[in-house]
């Protein structure tokens, strides 16, 4: 039997209506699988087509989980400094209990990661 060429070509949309493109041939040699050939092939340019926006996507997902953390140090930084207003404003005042605000945020409420 002859040896038989194949070739596969990916076409992966990315931000800003820009795109990426990746193909490669391969011979399929006397003996060798076809479709086994043709899985290969397409799963090497999928993976290679793929692995910058996958890093990129990476980066993105830590520098969230970054923020995250930092946002949830902020909003128990703010539950305790509207803890020691409060106290102040009842000391003040003479009158406990009688808060203007009737739900204090939850940190609880911001996911540990993605």
């Amino acid at each position: 039997m002859k040896s038989k060429t194949i070739t596969y070509k990916r076409i992966l949309n990315i931000k800003d209506f820009n795109s990426k493109q990746l193909e490669e041939v391969a011979e399929v040699e006397d003996g060798e699988d076809p479709e086994a050939a043709i899985s290969q092939l397409m799963e090497r340019v999928e993976r290679k087509v793929r692995e910058e926006q996958e890093k990129a996507i990476c980066q993105e997902i830590e520098q969230l989980r970054t923020l995250a953390a930092k946002y949830r140090k902020e909003v128990i930084e703010l539950e305790e400094e509207l803890r020691k207003l409060r106290t102040e404003k009842d000391n003040l005042t003479g009158v406990e209990g009688l808060d203007d605000v009737t739900e204090t945020p939850q940190t609880d409420s911001i996911p540990d990661a993605f």
